[in-house]
């Protein structure tokens, strides 16, 4: 079994002077890489990547986990966020936490052993229901018992629904060969969806038919894009080719990060827990 391949994108020059000061963690997992970011009084002190070779970190063994965990050492607050292939959301007025296994199975079928968690989304009235494989929860709950535990797609709703002022507007957070999109109305939650996409061209014409869908004016609507996007790629020039008015989300003016190897808006959620 290949053990985790670290790479580090950012080092604060000041780190070893900062080093004292009460530290924040956040660690994300996707299905077969970790970011873990490691925060000082709004200062990002490191920001680095695990890679597993495309290996789920639902199959690594417990000692495949500890360059994660010394990553995160000496932490005082750790915030672990994992993406789920089985999540759901539920009006908080239909919600009933007795019913969670029930919620995972009628949209996904049987459950095959998973832990099945929920996060309140604050102020949006409902409520996302996930599950984890076992073997990553008890790894969290054994190496982070004190960890705040969060499904990524709760956060994005979360911090999307903060940025939303106009009618309406889109974000979209994409990820090698799948992206998440959220549409929201004055802070109204119109829809969350996950697809996957193959192509560019295919990536186009899933976002314009939900648009569509929703009856959003490509013209006017404003776009937010987050996530492993940059501007010379070929789902981008797709996006600006359909959609007037698209831009990256910006670097959250209170955390003060230098330059680092790859653009802010990558790992932007991570920055806002």
């Amino acid at each position: 079994m290949p053990g985790l391949t670290q790479r580090i994108l950012y080092i604060h020059p000041d780190i070893n002077t900062l080093i004292s000061s009460e530290k924040s963690c956040v660690i994300a997992f996707e299905k077969a890489n970790a970011v873990v970011v490691l925060n000082a009084n709004q200062s990002i002190l490191k920001l680095m990547t695990f890679d597993t070779d495309n290996v789920p970190f639902a199959a690594l063994s417990k000692c495949d986990f500890l360059p994660v965990y010394e990553a995160a050492s000496g932490a005082e607050k750790v915030t672990v966020v994992c993406a789920s292939e089985k999540e759901t959301l539920i009006p908080d007025n239909l919600f009933d936490e007795s019913m969670l296994a029930s919620y995972i199975n009628f949209n996904y079928g049987q459950l095959n052993g998973e832990m099945v968690l929920y996060d309140k989304i604050e102020g949006a009235g409902i409520t996302q229901v996930y599950a984890l494989p076992q073997h990553l929860y008890a790894y969290v709950k054994e190496a982070f018992p004190q960890a705040a535990l969060r499904n990524r797609k709760s956060i994005m709703i979360e911090l999307c629904r903060n940025l939303n002022e106009k009618s309406k507007s889109g974000f979209v957070f994409v990820k090698e060969g799948q992206f998440d999109i959220c549409v929201f109305a004055y802070k109204k939650l119109l829809l969350c969806n996950t697809f996957s996409y193959p192509s560019a061209q295919d990536f186009i014409y899933y976002l314009m038919h939900t648009l569509k869908q929703l009856n959003c004016d490509p013209d006017t609507m404003p776009l937010y894009l987050y996530g492993t996007i940059e501007e010379e790629s070929a789902v981008y020039s797709y996006i600006i080719k359909y959609i007037r008015h698209v831009s990256f989300l910006k670097k959250p003016e209170n955390i003060i990060l230098g330059a680092t190897e790859v653009p802010y808006h990558y790992y932007y959620d991570l920055f806002t827990v």
